[in-house]
């Protein structure tokens, strides 16, 4: 019930590194117009909505709803005439609260950046037995091995949203059935980078009202030891009446390569500083500056500095902005 589809991708002005992403699966680029063939999709018969986008800028992306119409599935042997039907489901694992928070417990979602590991459980309610697996995904990810358990697999590192299927056939009588389920991918607390053979990997957390991006080893310790919470900091509540303008920042060009103007706008006059910092959680460069009600301009000067992502803080009196910038040269 899987089928693979050609599709014809223009565009124009494309980076210079990164990877054409069609569906959640990655393409080297190589001109436009371009022919990519998805692969281990599901047979449906339903209309199929396409997306692209370059991974080096996730910002230039375009979507096509129902692209194309996925063929009928073809039918699986088992159903009514089975003599003896049985029901399978595959059960996703939640991560460890314990040392995460409760903030990742969705067992349907892949918290990329701090795990590369989920594990799948199945059951089997009825037949004869035994029974012999045949575990995949669709889209993005891999289905691992655990230990000898055939009726349990990992699903190791998948890059965007996918799908887990499992078909099970009872060995006596030769019927198969099986289930399908759809993991989401989700990146809220990965700072890290995605390139096109290598991931590097960081974790976002707060500590002492100041958002950093640390290595994985970093973010178990502090969070075990309760020094630090999960993602961004959150931002102090400014006391401002029901028209006013909400305080922002803004960075462009964003990526760059090496100048960068920021454009905040603030409600009152205060001291504050701009803290640049790598994805080790080091700071790279920080400087005091004034800021006035109304609009402010800066120039940030990031020549010379290592390519990758940074995390750009403003921190005032009364709050703390953070946007994340990438550096290319």
């Amino acid at each position: 019930n899987m089928y693979s589809q050609d599709v014809i991708v223009t565009y124009s002005d494309e980076p210079s590194i990164g990877m054409l992403n069609v569906n959640g699966q990655n393409f080297a680029i190589t001109g436009s117009p371009q022919t990519v063939a998805l692969s281990n999709l599901v047979a449906d018969g339903l209309p199929v909505n396409v997306t692209a986008h370059f991974t080096a800028i996730p910002s230039c992306n375009i979507a096509e709803n129902a692209l194309f119409t996925a063929p009928s599935a073809c039918p699986l042997v088992g159903g009514t005439s089975c003599p003896s039907p049985f029901v399978v489901n595959v059960i996703p694992q939640g991560m460890n609260t314990n040392t995460w928070g409760n903030a990742v417990s969705d067992p349907y979602s892949f918290y990329f950046g701090l795990t590369q590991w989920k594990k799948l459980k199945s059951s089997v309610t009825g037949g004869v037995g035994p029974f012999s697996y045949s575990w995949g995904t669709i889209n993005s990810g891999q289905i691992k091995p655990m230990g000898n358990k055939i009726d349990q697999k990992y699903l190791f590192q998948p890059i965007s949203d996918c799908k887990v299927y499992l078909n099970v056939t009872d060995q006596s009588t030769n019927c198969t059935y099986g289930d399908t389920i759809d993991i989401t991918w989700n990146d809220d607390y990965f700072c890290g980078t995605i390139g096109p053979n290598t991931i590097t990997y960081g974790v976002e957390i707060c500590e002492n009202g100041l958002t950093s991006c640390v290595s994985w080893k970093t973010a178990i310790t502090k969070l075990k030891a309760k020094t630090a919470t999960l993602g961004e900091c959150p931002q102090p509540a400014a006391k401002t009446n029901m028209t006013a303008r909400k305080p922002s920042i803004n960075l462009y060009p964003n990526p760059t390569d090496g100048t960068v103007f920021i454009s905040m706008y603030s409600d009152s006059k205060s001291d504050a500083q701009i803290i640049v910092m790598d994805l080790n959680g080091q700071v790279v460069t920080q400087k005091r500056i004034t800021v006035n009600s109304g609009e402010n301009q800066y120039i940030l000067d990031l020549e010379g500095k290592s390519v990758g992502l940074y995390l750009v803080h403003i921190k005032t009196p009364i709050e703390i902005f953070t946007e994340k910038l990438s550096l290319l040269h």
